[in-house]
């Protein structure tokens, strides 16, 4: 009768935490380290960074537990571009006749890049803790380096080759653990973005600027029609709207930065670039 009133549970304990705290994983500390050990360099066949030849030892394990992710449409169709661009190297390389070091590197480079993206595809697909890790891992990692191993183009330009991409992430994943524990903000990650969009714009680094921007733009549009929303589920208003919005704040951008750089606010070397 005791027995059946109270079943005892012989399932075992729950993994996912340990003493009070959460449980981190071999790929939850991957995640960390790969892209922390950036500043770790060999040279074979051209530079290798140390997170480079990480994320490639690991992609057979990863492969055989994650690899039907690869054949989602998102990672096909940047797989087959890669292997396009592969091709294409090959082909013009054996055309023009180009020497073993030049070719060596140019392939080696291209096939890190396939190799790497469908590691950190694996890796980070559906996981939000690992993807966390691994913002804060690159952005401990590009400080390390800026000071550890800083190269000409970052002792030149620090905030874009050095100290920049640390100052973004932290900033992005300063929004997010606030956000996480009140979610009534949820206009704080878009504004925070557009807000380090403009700090890249000011400190010279247009590309990382423009990238934010465009991400800062669709934190925005979700915080307004919807966490969970998406292109599909847009009525056609929306997507106009949507597509107004995109375009007019593109131009705006594009307009503020042309008057601040003629202006001379980014410095004479933003100007002359210009």
């Amino acid at each position: 009768m005791i027995n059946r009133m109270h079943p005892v549970s012989h399932r075992p304990m729950s993994n996912k935490r340990f003493l009070g705290l959460p449980r981190i994983g071999f790929f939850d500390c991957l995640s960390f380290l790969a892209p922390l050990l950036r500043f770790l360099e060999i040279d074979l066949v051209g530079r290798l960074y140390l997170t480079e030849i990480l994320l490639a030892a690991v992609l057979p394990f990863l492969f055989a537990r994650y690899g039907r992710r690869l054949s989602e449409p998102l990672p096909r169709v940047a797989i087959v571009l890669l292997l396009l661009w592969l091709f294409a190297q090959v082909i013009t390389d054996l055309v023009r006749g180009s020497h073993f070091e030049d070719y060596a590197r140019g392939w080696a480079m291209i096939g890190f890049t396939l190799i790497n993206f469908c590691s950190v595809y694996l890796l980070l697909r559906g996981y939000p803790k690992r993807l966390v890790l691994f913002a804060a891992g690159a952005a401990l990692g590009g400080l390390i380096a800026y000071y550890v191993a800083p190269d000409d183009y970052s002792i030149a330009h620090p905030w874009k080759f050095g100290y920049g991409s640390t100052v973004t992430w932290s900033l992005v994943l300063l929004a997010v653990a606030v956000t996480s524990r009140k979610h009534s903000m949820r206009m704080l990650p878009a504004t925070v973005l557009l807000g380090t969009a403009v700090l890249n714009m000011y400190m010279g680094s247009r590309a990382v600027g423009g990238v934010v921007f465009l991400a800062g733009c669709y934190l925005a549009a979700q915080s307004m029609w919807g966490k969970r929303s998406s292109l599909r589920r847009l009525r056609p208003p929306q997507l106009v709207f949507l597509g107004l919005v995109a375009v007019f704040g593109a131009w705006s951008a594009l307009q503020v930065y042309e008057y601040s750089v003629s202006a001379g606010w980014l410095g004479e070397d933003a100007r002359q670039k210009y």
